[in-house]
């Protein structure tokens, strides 16, 4: 049976009653690397009626020393689809997560795959700004590593705009196809345009969830996932679904950031985000936990890939002008943060970052990627 972790409501007898017309045997639990937050209910109506201003959350941050209790509950499917209504209204997101006692347990995070829509549908506006090459740039890049054929079937998975799967298309030719997915519609929008615009009739965009691709049995040639596989709590299961679309004979090539992303002035952001919202600031990636190679290599490992070349790259991003640097700030995932700050906030912190960048002189970033290619077996 599926098993379901709360840190909330659904431990209360009278929830349960209420969902599942029984009450629900578990056993007491903790989820590592998360940390309780509050949501705020945007609702009034909601939140008069229940009394509160905020939903609790368990919110992923990939911390050591991070832990939230609860109770693992053994629940049917039919259950978990109740339990999902039930969640749903609030914002929550179901996600897969490995508890303190080894088992794995699904947990509602009011989560990463929204909280990575919103921000990317957001910096949409930006993405492809001339300034930001970095996505075209190491998405063809690791395009160029999987060697594809004319004819080729690719899955691009966490797509963007199209970096990866565009040149995919190019290659495979019009006898191949190239099925792209990401959470964010604004994105896909613009590689639904630039396919038009280059003539690509073999590629087809789909919003959707690396966790839940619902593509049945279609197997492909070659499977991509660049800087993406992060995004979520148990990037395990995601390589494992990803493995599992990879046909026999096919290439997995999953790409992340390397160590001191956009350093040194990543710091410099966060510590201008510091100085106007402490509460926002972070000292943690989400790809921190995979910025090396052999990192990469165990993760794939423990997704079920026995064997996979992996190659840490060094870079560098060209940053020519203060404005250069505040069009990657506004086209990547530093967006999010900015789309918590007020005007003022956000005009402080623009000017704390042009100071920085024309004061120290800075001409480039570090852009160090980590490049991982995997061949299923034929067999």
């Amino acid at each position: 049976m599926p098993l379901l972790f709360s840190y909330g409501t659904l431990q209360q007898r009278e929830v349960q009653l209420s969902l599942f017309g029984r009450t629900l045997q578990g056993q007491p639990d903790v989820l590592p690397r998360f940390e309780r937050t509050l949501v705020k209910i945007e609702d009034p109506a909601t939140a008069a009626e229940l009394g509160e201003s905020h939903h609790v959350n368990a919110a992923f941050n990939g911390r050591d020393d991070s832990r939230v209790t609860g109770t693992a509950f053994e629940v049917s499917d039919a259950e978990l689809g109740a339990a999902d209504e039930y969640e749903r209204p609030a914002g929550y997101e179901r996600v897969t997560a490995r508890l303190a006692s080894g088992r794995q347990a699904w947990v509602y995070s009011h989560g990463p795959a929204a909280k990575a829509a919103a921000t990317y549908n957001a910096a949409a506006d930006l993405y492809d700004d001339p300034a930001n090459t970095f996505w075209e740039r190491f998405g063809a890049r690791t395009v160029e590593g999987l060697k594809l054929e004319p004819g080729a079937r690719v899955l691009d998975v966490c797509c963007g705009s199209g970096a990866s799967a565009l040149r995919a298309a190019e290659i495979v030719g019009p006898e191949g196809s190239v099925f792209g997915v990401d959470l964010a519609e604004s994105l896909l929008a613009l590689a639904r345009a630039k396919a038009r615009a280059r003539g690509l009739r073999n590629i087809e965009f789909r919003a959707g969830d690396m966790l839940d691709l619902g593509l049945g049995s279609s197997r492909f040639d070659a499977v991509v996932c660049v800087f993406g596989i992060f995004f979520v709590p148990d990037m395990a299961a995601a390589v494992r679904e990803l493995w599992g679309a990879v046909r026999p004979g096919g290439r997995l090539a999953v790409t992340t950031w390397g160590p001191r992303f956009f350093e040194p002035a990543s710091t410099a952001f966060w510590d201008s985000i510091r100085d106007v919202r402490p509460e926002l600031y972070k000292s943690f990636n989400p790809w921190d936990r995979i910025s090396d190679a052999e990192s990469l290599r165990a993760l794939l490992r423990e997704g079920g890939v026995a064997e996979a070349v992996v190659r840490a790259e060094p870079g560098a991003h060209e940053v020519p002008s203060p404005e250069a640097w505040w069009s990657a700030v506004l086209g990547s995932g530093y967006r999010g943060t900015i789309e918590q700050l007020d005007a003022v906030s956000r005009e402080r912190v623009r000017e704390a970052n042009a100071r920085y960048i024309i004061g120290s002189n800075i001409r480039s970033v570090e852009a160090n990627v980590v490049y991982a290619v995997a061949t299923r077996s034929a067999a």
